[in-house]
């Protein structure tokens, strides 16, 4: 079966760690199987190598899981850097058995002569300091720091018996990697559990730091500094995506800027199940625009649009009322859904449909109104139901000027971006039928160039 977006054959993709020398790119990740009594317990990371993140090739195991008696019985999130021809790697060793009796994450550290195969340090250890959790104590970046010429390492930690959430970012600083030393607690909002996957990077010379959070929205966020992060504060847009993409981690690579992020599975296929940790790789391009950041397809998949001639179904015109329009079912598996529309009134939205059933008035829809973008069933179902709750983004979509959606849809995952700024993922399951569509509820709405692309045989 063919792909847009990178899932393993033999388990689930989650925190992804890039990594990028000169023009190599590794994508290391932490690979869980969910089958212990095949596989048994742990995560090990693995390499993916790609050139495009569209079509990825598989290395191997970069770190393998420690026993159940050993600290790294999970080998979590970490980050990689290259110094002296040696590739070095930082993780969070996790087990769960020592909860009440020693830390459950320390700081680890592993080697490797060609980054792929890796050796880990048994004379390296970083437990917690003092003040903090012992049990919160994970997913270290570091990065060289060129203007003070040295070292600084990222910690996702959290405040020793916390009343209120606690989570924080610390920032510890080397100058040959070995020994640590704590500068200053680095963002310390208080407002979340913990601050898992910091990644910090400059743009435009502003500094930015993404982590995502479990606590409040399940979102990965970023905030952004003017004076080398001696404050932050939020940007207007806040978030990369939404709910159902998380872990997001960047690498700058000729020149762009991507996050890669995992789309969540739901137990046990159901779309009004609940969520589940790690999923599908998701790759977004990231820029900054006056100060924020957006994100955007990647290249590759624009590349896609253009080589491949659209199924055409033309326009669709309602005039301050409601109304939907469904197209002929036809491979609707993998591909890309687009349309351009206009409010010509404020108020009402406008969606797309999505794997609308042939025979019941049950489908998936990516409502657009002017306040922002929600993802649904179509009708929504009982009151009780969680399903797709959160799966949204709060954006200002204007009246009287031209929009544009592309929506990505690679069989259980879709992917809206509206245009080419905003970026929406999630995942679906109960799908019954093959119909796209367009819906308008409630307004005055122009939609244009309806068109559907099938990549079905290009990525060969």
């Amino acid at each position: 079966m063919q792909h847009i977006f990178y899932r393993p054959k033999d388990g689930y993709l989650c925190d992804v760690i890039p990594f990028v020398d000169e023009q190599k790119v590794f994508l290391y990740y932490l690979h869980d199987y969910r089958n212990i009594e095949k596989y048994g317990e742990g995560t090990p990371w693995r390499v993916l190598t790609s050139t495009d993140f569209l079509r990825f090739e598989l290395q191997g195991e970069a770190i393998a899981r420690g026993k159940i008696n050993e600290q790294d019985l999970f080998v979590f999130t970490g980050s990689a850097i290259k110094k002296d021809n040696q590739y070095i790697i930082f993780y969070t060793g996790h087990n769960p058995h020592f909860l009440g009796q020693k830390p459950v994450q320390v700081i680890l550290k592993a080697t490797s002569e060609d980054g792929i195969h890796y050796q880990k340090d048994p004379s390296f250890s970083f437990a917690h300091l003092e003040n903090y959790s012992a049990d919160d104590w994970r997913d270290p970046f570091v990065f060289y720091d060129e203007k003070n010429k040295i070292y600084k390492m990222l910690i996702a930690a959290r405040k020793k018996e916390a009343i209120r959430r606690g989570g924080l970012t610390l920032c510890f600083v080397s100058s040959d990697l070995n020994v640590w030393k704590f500068d200053f607690e680095y963002y310390a909002p208080d407002l979340y559990f913990t601050h898992e996957c910091p990644d910090t990077f400059i743009e435009n010379q502003r500094q930015f730091l993404i982590f995502s959070e479990f606590s409040k929205d399940r979102v990965s966020r970023y905030v952004y500094s003017d004076d080398e992060g001696k404050k932050w504060q939020a940007g207007k847009v806040e978030v990369l995506d939404g709910r159902a993409y998380y872990a997001a981690k960047t690498l700058k690579y000729n020149g762009k800027r991507y996050s890669f992020g995992w789309v969540p599975t739901k137990n046990k296929e159901d779309d009004n199940a609940d969520w589940q940790w790690g999923g599908t790789l998701v790759v977004h391009e990231l820029f900054v625009e006056e100060g924020e950041l957006y994100e955007r397809p990647i290249p590759a998949l624009r590349q896609l649009i253009d080589q491949v001639e659209p199924i055409i179904y033309g326009d669709y015109r309602i005039n301050l009322g409601s109304g939907m329009k469904l197209f002929a079912p036809k491979n609707h598996n993998l591909g890309c859904f687009s349309f351009d529309f206009k409010f010509l009134k404020a108020g009402g939205s406008v969606a797309p449909i999505l794997g609308f059933s042939d025979n019941k008035d049950e489908g998936y829809e990516f409502e657009i109104s002017n306040t922002g973008i929600r993802f649904n069933l179509y009708p929504n179902p009982e009151w009780h139901f969680a399903n797709f709750v959160g799966v949204e983004r709060r954006v200002v979509v204007s009246e009287g000027i031209q929009h544009h959606i592309d929506v990505f849809i690679d069989n259980d995952i879709f992917v809206l971006y509206l245009d080419n700024h905003i970026a929406l993922s999630t995942r679906i399951y109960n799908q019954e039928g093959n119909h796209l569509g367009v819906k308008i509820e409630n307004g005055d709405v122009i939609v244009n160039n309806i068109e559907y692309r099938d990549f079905e045989g290009v990525l060969l």
